[in-house]
């Protein structure tokens, strides 16, 4: 097992993992003859809070991010998709290094997303 570099990290998890972390996507491809081809799906991520460094000088909020998305098969050949990345536009915050000091910035404001995919 190897030692911790610095003791006073001993007991504490590490920088920007949380306790808590969970993930969960559904995806239902629609059936009925007029929307044949037709998929949509919704997902959440959850994370706890987060400590910005590995001793504990601050601890980042917890928060739920929620993402849609809709794609359509046009052919064999041809996929489209859609999707929405943080509907609810959450401010999710980090830190943009191992310590407090050295800066925390939003990250993953709502994006759009649209794909072709051609399979040949």
């Amino acid at each position: 097992m190897k030692e911790a570099e610095d003791p006073a990290t001993i007991g504490h998890r590490p920088s920007d993992a949380p306790r808590q972390s969970v993930s969960i996507f559904v995806n239902h491809a629609l059936r009925q003859p007029a929307l044949h081809g037709l998929s949509i799906g919704a997902g959440a991520v959850y994370r706890s809070e987060r400590e910005v460094d590995a001793i504990g000088t601050l601890q980042l909020p917890s928060y739920a991010r929620f993402d849609v998305r809709a794609s359509y098969d046009f052919s064999s050949h041809l996929f489209g998709e859609f999707a929405v990345k943080n509907i609810s536009n959450k401010r999710i915050l980090v830190s943009t290094y191992d310590a407090a000091d050295q800066g925390l910035m939003y990250v993953d404001p709502r994006s759009y997303s649209l794909r072709l995919t051609y399979k040949f």
